[in-house]
């Protein structure tokens, strides 16, 4: 047991958890180069913080998630779009070989969302793994190589992203037929007829 526990926890250190949604917000009145290094910090020989280093390496980890802003900022003062990659780099600091990203387009733009979308392409790259969780099916089927349906508390089904249609997704995730939409068609047309 106490062997398994500490290799346990070794590969729990390389997988972090990266999760943005509106509700989960990070330490604000941190400078964000700060956030990076919470219980990691970069000290020289007296023990002493190394603010130099660690804005040395907040400067590269910003570059890589395509963010222009100074290490100095206050995480207050970001976008919500920023936090959230500023929460991707976070991931990165750690080397972290699993990334969940937990319904991350919810509340940024378009742009932003192209920029998120070519970071994930790096990160699979490099051999990392994307968990992403939306209920935005057209995002899961331009990104997703494998798909997990839960429902209730329970996985329902898992596959490759190529082998389903978004109809077939919609109905494992209900657990029914949805023809609420071919209804209404139906209906528009008949008015449509009558008129």
């Amino acid at each position: 047991m106490g062997n398994s526990a500490v290799q346990f926890n070794q590969r729990c250190r390389r997988c972090r958890y990266s999760n943005y949604s509106p509700g989960a917000e990070p330490c604000t009145s941190f400078e964000h180069s700060r956030e990076y290094f919470l219980g990691r910090e970069i000290t020289n020989s007296l023990g002493i913080l190394d603010k130099t280093a660690m804005r040395k390496h907040t400067a590269q980890l910003l570059q890589k998630v395509n963010l222009d802003i100074n290490a100095d900022t206050l995480i207050s003062k970001l976008k919500v779009g920023q936090q959230q990659l500023v929460e991707i780099a976070k991931a990165l600091h750690t080397n972290a070989e699993v990334i969940i990203m937990d319904e991350p387009t919810s509340a940024i733009t378009d742009k932003e969302v192209d920029n998120l979308f070519e970071i994930i392409d790096e990160l699979k790259a490099e051999g990392k793994i994307i968990v992403y969780i939306s209920h935005k099916l057209k995002e899961l089927f331009q990104k997703a190589d494998t798909y997990t349906v839960l429902r209730d508390g329970a996985t329902i089904t898992s596959g490759n992203i190529a082998d389903i249609t978004q109809d077939e997704l919609v109905e494992k995730m209900a657990g029914r037929k949805i023809v609420i939409e071919k209804i209404y068609r139906m209906l528009f047309s008949m008015n449509h007829c009558l008129k």
